[in-house]
């Protein structure tokens, strides 16, 4: 668990960025740093619920290589003014630096599998496959390095003042003629960066429908892997996202009067009920998560469960520019805009004295209805991606069949009208306080929905085992080959 605070970090770099910006600009860039974070975990969760590792020295140095490059990666998660220009700033160049030596550790990891795993034919296939799959987001995460490197390190003569440089860039002769005030930007690292993390999933997808099509295959070139392992691991994943609500909540200005107190409590019952309402929309034992139901189940539930982790992170960011709105309308402190002002880079603080930057170039109007759109929008969106990953667990067709009485329709009617309603409320509703108490009403009515569901698609004593759970109703011999205890395959080679 302390290694998961490395995480928890990059979450809350990631709601600054979308803090500081919620333009294009600010989606691509949150998005094209949360995917390769996301993928850096995914890829340490797969790993470790197929192979496990001596614990010799070797292993260890490379777990705290990881970690370092981990680290390099979320500290220089910063505001888009600063990501999207390497040529004066280098958090572009090591973010990109550390995902790709993030990736490289990955591929070693899974070479190492190839050629020295225990276990099979098996075993010794995984690390082959695994090994070509990380290498395809590797190559994007060099390119992006590279891209950036150059910009960084050679402004002039990497690209400028020579004929190599971008089509229709300026020839700057010199530094002195480089301008200072960010109008000189470029999106291709950060681009490069998100494909590489959408690539692994396309090729994860394409190897499920060829080389893993077929329950046959997969017993032949996979090894199981340990289901309720993975499960532990998504959730610790999903409170560490909504850690970052917490802090969003708790670390920022204070403000005087009952409308900022009244939106703190709000947001910190919001993100209790949050807790619950995933868990209640979790089954309770292996046998009946997507991932042990069949393969297509669950790349359906990894995928769903990237996106409500975003999600989770701009709802968290969308709750503290609430809270910010409250410090607006208070006198402003002298001293605690000069401490602000000294800690920005000189050419952010002279565009935040211009007003040309950020929230001060937005009126009290356009800002409010900004963060309206992404608390209402990113609520919407938690919830219809818990209402995905609860229809994977049993399966479309089963759910639909449950939905036939009309307490199951009625159910499933408010369910859609009640992510309709908070998706619309920007349309009428932008004061803070307001879409606070609006956001905890709609998540209490949603485990209402969840309490009442389970009464209603349950009631029959032959759904449920002794312990009151859902029992798992898919035959054996239609569900994925995986098991609940790991096969453990040592790799003990690697320190030879």
């Amino acid at each position: 668990l302390f290694f998961d605070l490395f995480y928890v970090a990059a979450a809350y770099n990631l709601a600054a960025v979308i803090k500081d910006s919620t333009s294009w600009e600010g989606i691509l860039y949150f998005f094209g740093t949360f995917g390769p974070v996301f993928l850096f975990w995914g890829n340490k969760t797969a790993y470790d619920s197929r192979v496990s590792v001596d614990d010799d020295p070797a292993h260890r140095t490379l777990e705290v290589l990881q970690l370092c490059f981990l680290a390099t990666a979320v500290l220089h998660i910063r505001p888009v003014s600063m990501m999207s220009d390497p040529y004066l700033n280098s958090d572009m160049f090591a973010f990109s630096l550390g995902m790709l030596l993030g990736a490289l550790g990955n591929v070693v990891r899974y070479i190492e599998v190839a050629i020295w795993g225990e276990g099979g034919p098996q075993m010794k296939t995984l690390g082959k496959i695994y090994a070509g799959i990380g290498a395809f987001p590797a190559l994007f995460f060099l390119a992006a390095t590279i891209i950036s490197g150059l910009c960084h390190f050679h402004p002039i003569r990497g690209f400028y003042g020579s004929e190599h440089r971008w089509l229709a860039e300026p020839n700057y002769k010199d530094d002195s003629d480089y301008p200072t005030d960010g109008s000189n930007t470029t999106h291709i690292p950060i681009l490069l960066c998100l494909c590489g993390w959408l690539c692994d999933t396309f090729v994860g997808f394409l190897i499920k429908f060829t080389l893993l099509s077929d329950r046959d295959s997969i017993r032949k070139y996979v090894p199981p892997m340990n289901v309720e392992f993975v499960i532990h691991r998504y959730g610790e994943w999903v409170m560490l996202m909504l850690g970052e609500s917490v802090l969003s909540l708790l670390i920022v200005a204070v403000s005087e009067g009952t409308g900022y107190y009244l939106s703190l409590y709000a947001g910190i019952l919001s993100v209790i009920a949050l807790q619950y309402l995933h868990y209640r929309s979790q089954p309770h034992e292996a046998d009946g998560h997507a991932m042990r139901r069949n393969a297509n189940a669950g790349m359906i539930f990894v995928i769903a469960m990237q996106i409500y982790s975003a999600m989770l992170i701009l709802l968290g960011a969308a709750y503290k520019m609430l809270l910010t709105e409250f410090t607006y309308e208070a006198k402003p402190d002298p001293r605690q805009l000069l401490r602000m002002l000294q800690t920005l880079p000189q050419h952010d603080v002279m565009r935040y004295l211009a007003g040309e930057d950020g929230v001060a170039k937005l009126g009290d109007v356009d800002r409010q209805q900004r963060n309206a759109n992404l608390f209402c929008l990113s609520m919407a969106a938690v919830f219809v991606c818990l209402d995905v990953v609860t229809v994977v667990h049993k399966g479309f067709t089963k759910n639909i069949s449950r939905c036939k009485c009309w307490r199951g329709k009625m159910l499933t009617f408010l369910n859609v009208a009640l992510v309709a309603f908070i998706a619309t409320v920007p349309l009428y509703f932008t004061n803070p306080d307001y879409l606070a108490l609006i956001g905890l009403g709609c998540v209490c009515i949603q485990i209402w929905i969840r309490s009442s569901g389970a009464s209603v698609f349950f009631e029959d004593e032959t759904d449920v085992n002794e312990s009151g759970h859902v029992k798992n109703e898919d035959k054996d011999e239609e569900k994925w080959p995986n098991v609940t205890e790991p096969r453990s395959h040592h790799s003990a080679h690697m320190a030879d």
